[in-house]
Formats: structure tokens, sequence, C-alpha cells
């Protein structure tokens, strides 16, 4: 298949794909519980919500925040999963991951 059938080359693909930013600590406490569907199930909201804490805000999303209003339903599952989470790791520091 040429370039042009695929319409973007390899390099601009992986230059598009440095320049996206990781929302965290949103993703890394999602990954961690086991993914979106299973944390929308946990807090009890539809998974677009959660998969909206992963986006920057400037595309609707929460810019990599947790809202803190599910914060002790994610602790408390992470417990009974068994799961290293803490307090500490919704925070979000000025480089903009937690600590």
């Amino acid at each position: 298949m040429s370039r042009s059938a695929i319409g973007t080359s390899a390099l601009a693909i992986v230059s598009f794909i440095g320049t996206l930013q990781i929302m965290e600590p949103a993703s890394s406490i999602i990954d961690r519980l086991g993914g979106v569907a299973r944390v929308a199930e946990i807090v009890g909201v539809h998974r677009v919500r959660v998969s909206n804490w992963k986006r920057p805000k400037s595309a609707g999303g929460t810019g990599g925040r947790v809202p803190q209003s599910h914060h002790v339903k994610l602790l408390a599952a992470a417990e009974r999963l068994g799961v290293a989470l803490s307090a500490a790791d919704f925070l979000v520091t000025s480089e903009g991951v937690s600590p």
C-alpha cells in the first residue's frame, strides 16, 4: 500500500503521537483499577465520563484530574482489589503528574 493510499506517512503518525499529552494522574489510576469500563462501574457513571478524565480540558475533558467526588469509591475499590493506590496518587503537581 502506498503512502498516498494511506494518506498519512509513518513519520507523521509518530510525530503526532509525540505531541499527545498523557493525562495524569487519571490515566494511571484508570489503568491500575482495570480500565475505563471497570472504573465506570466502580463509581457508577457511564464509561464516556471516565474516558473524559483522560482528555485535555480543551477537548471537553478534565485534563487528567479525577473528580474528587469519586476518590473515596476508587480508594475503597483499590483496597478491595489489592491495588496500590493512595490519596496522594490523585494529586496533580505543577508538572502535571502525581508525586
